[in-house]
């Protein structure tokens, strides 16, 4: 079946159209713990556990600010769904390549939400990036402060 036979009114509310292509598009309806990799062991340590073991640090938060952080400050003025759902897939190819489990989780869950067409959490996730590369470059300060 094809084709759209809703109606919306003009002007368009986000809410109303979000709701009327549900109606058509396919939704991701696995639990969170099904979406997860944990064959790559890409799930987030419990609370208690220690902080994640990054493959060569230094290297994950120069390859972040080079070229992660560029793509960024782009999807701070218009968001694509393409760009985005390009931008979340470096940053899980980046996070598999130097073990960085929460990096990976957090492109796969940026990924996941451009794929289910769920805005407003994909504004946030991108949004956030920021805090989520602070807390690799304050886990690469406390490791150089240890030595």
């Amino acid at each position: 079946e094809s084709g759209f036979n809703g109606y919306l009114a003009k002007p368009v509310k986000a809410g109303q159209l979000f709701f009327e292509l549900s109606k058509y598009l396919k939704v991701d309806t696995r639990k969170d713990s099904e979406s997860h990799d944990t064959e790559h062991g890409i799930m987030d340590p419990p609370g208690d556990q220690p902080p994640e073991i990054v493959k060569n640090l230094s290297e994950l938060i120069n390859a972040i600010d080079s070229d992660l952080m560029c793509r960024w400050q782009e999807l701070q003025e218009v968001m694509p769904m393409k760009t985005v759902r390009e931008f979340a897939k470096k940053i899980e190819a980046l996070g598999k390549k130097h073990k960085a489990a929460s990096l990976t989780q957090y492109g796969i869950d940026l990924f996941g939400y451009t794929n289910n067409f769920d805005v407003e959490n994909m504004k946030i996730m991108v949004r956030r990036f920021p805090d989520v590369v602070n807390e690799f470059k304050l886990l690469g300060r406390s490791i150089h402060e240890i030595r």
